[in-house]
């Protein structure tokens, strides 16, 4: 006899990141807080709620990537900084993130550097252009 859809148990699968966090943020408070009734909330692992609002915030950067959104090196840093801060805070390290945060932060030096070689060529040309006193217009 064949199970029904309502029968079986749910799973959730290991790189379903959306779902993860939805349980993840859904049993926030009983995970790191020691009370959660009327009186205000006292954290045990998470006294300023930095690990929920960077929960949040990874949450978003997966909905952005699920939406095709296109990353600049510097949103691409700060993406992999979040989460790196997040596994941090769980105290549970991971070497690879390290590895991809240097290689991020190795692109956006170059990309640095190559727009301060454009602003400097920019620069050498206004040099040579540069207009005599009686030519340049006058700002009110």
């Amino acid at each position: 006899m064949e199970e029904s859809a309502y029968q079986r148990k749910p799973t959730i699968a290991p790189k379903d990141l959306q779902t993860l966090f939805r349980v993840f943020l859904s049993h926030y408070q009983s995970l790191f807080c020691t009370t959660y009734c009327s009186r205000p909330r006292v954290a045990t692992m998470d006294p300023t709620g930095h690990l929920r609002s960077l929960a949040f915030d990874i949450k978003h950067i997966r909905n952005l990537w699920a939406h095709q959104h296109t990353f600049s090196p510097r949103e691409t840093y700060r993406c992999v900084e979040v989460v790196v801060w997040f596994f941090e805070q769980l105290n549970h390290r991971q070497p690879e993130l390290e590895k991809i945060r240097l290689l991020v932060l190795q692109d956006m030096c170059l990309q640095v550097s190559a727009q301060s070689d454009a602003i400097r060529s920019s620069e050498s040309t206004l040099d040579r252009c540069q207009l005599s006193q009686s030519q340049r217009p006058r700002i009110l």
